[in-house]
């Protein structure tokens, strides 16, 4: 159990969007919760600065945000995937008064229990992206000499189609960079 905790804080899948959500989360003070299959990135999660990482493969989100709380669940969850399942999921790793950012989304419509989200006082927004502010402010972040984007893994140009298979099967830990050497 994560203790005394902020804001405790939980995604899925440590694709590369949630890599950078992971650095500013735990840049302005969340307590961060990885969560994945792979042991690889959820080793990702802590060494990018999340306080505990959880196997989703063991036990369901909810159970694994709430193993981490004691019981309490998450304050904010951004699901980047925005499946009917990792949307229902999420809603149910919610603490009371908890907040849902629906990032991604698929073509599924996923069935919420307004029950749930009544009783548990649960937020739910939807975003794509921000304003121009919001595009000045990220740009100022990745400015910064702190940020540097996270390679894992390069191949020669000749292999671009042995990089696109390693990012479909998920293998990548962070950006995969072609080179013209």
């Amino acid at each position: 159990m994560l203790g005394n905790y902020l804001q405790p804080y939980a995604y899925a899948q440590m694709q590369v969007v949630e890599q950078a959500l992971n650095r500013v989360a735990a840049q302005y003070g969340a307590t961060v919760i990885g969560l994945d299959v792979t042991d690889e990135k959820r080793q990702r999660a802590l060494v990018l600065g999340a306080h505990a990482a959880a196997n989703l493969s063991d036990a369901p989100l909810p159970d694994a945000v709430r193993g981490l709380t004691g019981g309490l669940g998450a304050d904010v969850i951004i699901d980047t995937v925005g499946s009917a399942e990792t949307i229902q999921q999420a809603a149910s790793a919610l603490a009371r008064g908890g907040r849902l950012v629906v990032l991604g989304y698929t073509q599924e419509r996923p069935a919420l229990d307004p029950r749930q989200i009544a009783v548990n006082e649960l937020e739910i927004i939807g975003t794509r992206s921000g304003g121009r502010q919001c595009t000045v402010d990220a740009i100022r972040a990745v400015a910064h000499p702190s940020w540097k984007p996270i390679v894992t893994d390069s191949f020669p140009i000749a292999q671009a189609n042995e990089a696109l298979a390693h990012l479909r099967e998920g293998r990548a830990l962070g950006r995969v960079v072609l080179t013209f050497d």
